[in-house]
Formats: structure tokens, sequence, C-alpha cells
């Protein structure tokens, strides 16, 4: 598969005829592979669901918010504010996908209902929250509702809108409660995400975030679910995949292994086979296969 898809042309369902402006319901059928697909940037704040468990890896990247290849998981799903490109890319999680996309006025008049009125005012408020039982049974019953046309209308879509905002931003506010990002560790994961060349050693990660050693691998590992060497590794992966996808110009593997911070190609090879099942090589050929040949 070549270039970037747009999901709106992977739309099999839709909830016009629910008759309710505070949230529009796509369903989408996702191909199994994609390097870069966009999803439009809407007027609305939006989540994407799995109404599975998830198969594969997906990962997300929003340049305006400095998210950089984020793995999604149900445990883990970003709420973006309104007007922002997301970009996603997916492996061996093709299937059905769901879109929920809440009219700015209503879910900020939620968010005031549970407390988060001040923060959601301000510029890109974004969040990551986790599906629970609850929030589960709410995307399961409006994307039924939207394959079967909608049919019981308003009466029936409108609570469940409701209900399903007020769902997501108590466990938003929940979260928030529980796991603040201390400034320290924003600071650290600034600074592998910017500098993931270099060799950043554990002491020099826990002074910049203002920590002893022992507390700083304990919260970033609580935070992030890696510990710091763990995460570089990763942030060293994605660059260096974006690079072998590169065509114009291709660059040599050795070069990207050194731009990249590995040792030298063969430490490349070993490390992005691991994560990605498959080599540098093979991911190149891949990419080159094309337009129109799958």
């Amino acid at each position: 598969m070549a270039g970037a898809l747009n999901v709106n042309d992977l739309i099999i369902h839709r909830s016009d005829r629910s008759g309710v402006e505070e949230l529009s319901v796509t369903i989408h059928k996702f191909p199994a592979n994609a390097p870069s697909s966009l999803t439009p940037a809407r007027d609305a704040y939006t989540f994407w669901y799995r109404p599975r468990s998830e198969k594969g890896d997906t990962w997300i990247t929003v340049p305006e918010l400095g998210l950089n290849h984020h793995h999604v998981s149900r445990g883990h799903i970003l709420v973006s504010p309104p007007s922002l490109p997301v970009y996603g890319e997916w492996e061996q999680a093709g299937g059905t996908v769901v879109n929920f996309s809440f009219a700015p006025h209503f879910f900020e008049a939620m968010a005031k209902e549970v407390g988060l009125g001040e923060a959601i005012s301000k510029r890109h408020w974004h969040h990551f929250f986790s599906i629970d039982q609850r929030t589960e049974a709410l995307c399961r019953l409006l994307m039924e509702e939207t394959e079967d046309q909608c049919p019981h209308g308003p009466l029936y879509f409108e609570p469940l809108a409701r209900a399903l905002a007020l769902r997501v931003l108590g466990t938003v506010r929940d979260q928030q409660k529980k796991a603040a990002v201390p400034p320290g560790i924003r600071r650290a994961i600034q600074r592998l995400e910017t500098d993931f060349s270099d060799d950043l050693s554990l002491d020099q990660l826990a002074s910049i975030a203002q920590m002893s050693r022992s507390h700083f691998a304990l919260m970033f590992r609580q935070l992030t679910g890696y510990t710091p060497h763990q995460y570089l590794l990763l942030v060293r992966l994605n660059h260096a995949r974006k690079l072998i996808a590169q065509r114009n110009p291709p660059l040599a593997l050795a070069e990207i292994a050194a731009t990249t911070g590995f040792c030298d190609q063969a430490h490349l090879n070993r490390h992005f086979r691991r994560f990605f099942g498959t080599t540098p090589s093979a991911f190149r050929s891949q990419q080159s296969i094309p337009e129109g040949a799958m």
C-alpha cells in the first residue's frame, strides 16, 4: 500500500439519521495495514474505538500536540480537540473501527458538569483515557444503532450520546487525579524524543527530572509503561522506520542506524526485527510496492 489513506473513504455506516447534532458516529472498515493515514481535521472532540480487543499494533502521531508515535490500545485512547489532523499507522490491525465526534459546545458543556470546564478551555486540550465496561457498553449501543440506520431517532440516540460524553470525561477526570505527569518526568520524555540519537544515561535523565535515580526510574515506568531505556529504543525504532520508508532520496540502512542512535546496521536490524517482526530491508521493499499493486 502506498501513500496516505483518507479514512472518509473507508466509512461503511453513518449516524446521519439519528437526528442528533451533538454526536456523529461513523463506522469504518480498515485494511490490515496502513503506513500513514490521515484523520481529516473536524470541528469536534473525537476518539476512535474498536469493538474488539486490539489486534496487531496501532500508533498515532499528532504533530501540533507533540505526540509522536503513541501506541494505542483500549487502555490508551486519545480524545483529540477540534480542527486537529491525526495521523495513524497500523500493522495487522484491520477490521471495524468506530469514530465518535462530539460537537464542541456539547462536549464542553458536559465537561463543566464533571468539573473539567476550566481544563478543557485551554488551547489544544487533549487526553488519553481507557475503555472500561460501562464505556464499552455505551460505544456498542451507539455502534449498533448506527449500523441499523438509527431507527429509534433522537429519543434513543441523544441520551446515549450524553451518557458517553459524561463517561469519557469522568474517566479523564479520574485518571488526571490519579496520574498527573510530574513536570520533571515530562522534561525527561521531551529530551528522549528530541535527542534520541544521544546516549542518555539514567543519571542524566534523573538529573533533568530533578529526582533521585531510583525514584525517577520507578516513576517513569509507572507513568509510561516502559523503562527509560525501552522508551528510548522505541523512539529510535520509530524514527528509523520513518527514514526507511522515505523514498526521495532513500537513505542507506547504515546511515539510518547511525542517525537514529544505533551502534551499527546489525544493531538496528536486530531490534527492528524483534519489535516489528520484519527486517529493515524487507520493510523497505514493502514500502516500494507500486501504487495500485495492492
